[in-house]
């Protein structure tokens, strides 16, 4: 779809201007509330890092952008005691295939990202 606008130069000539309009899509969406849920549990003096041993499931990793790089907006993983914290994955930026990043992140970690349930907690929102 694309759509014409008016643009005012500061001169005051105007120019024809077409934008595409392009829908992104979250992948694995929160559901209306699911926000502000998670944040309700989460243990905000706790941040840990990808090694911690106590890490048992990643619950949600929020990735954002895509080209040229994703970034990380957050990450919450549940500890083996119950408390949901932010885990601190030591880098904030990842390459456009995100997926091999991570598994190497995880590997540096000594874990894996199926054993932390990684793949299940990913969301994407692409610019």
């Amino acid at each position: 779809m694309t759509e014409h606008h008016t643009i005012r130069a500061a001169d005051g000539t105007e120019a024809a201007h077409e934008a595409r309009l392009m829908l992104t899509a979250e992948t694995n969406p929160l559901p209306v509330g699911g926000i502000g849920a998670l944040l309700a549990q989460l243990d905000g003096d706790t941040r840990v890092m990808l090694d911690d041993p106590r890490l048992a499931q990643i619950v949600r990793l929020r990735l954002l952008g895509g080209v040229p790089c994703w970034e990380v907006s957050y990450c919450y993983d549940r500890l083996t005691d119950g408390r949901l914290v932010e885990v601190d994955l030591e880098v904030w930026r990842l390459r456009p295939n995100y997926r091999i990043h991570l598994r190497q992140l995880c590997h540096n970690a000594g874990r894996t990202a199926e054993e932390l349930g990684l793949w299940d907690a990913v969301s994407t929102l692409p610019d």
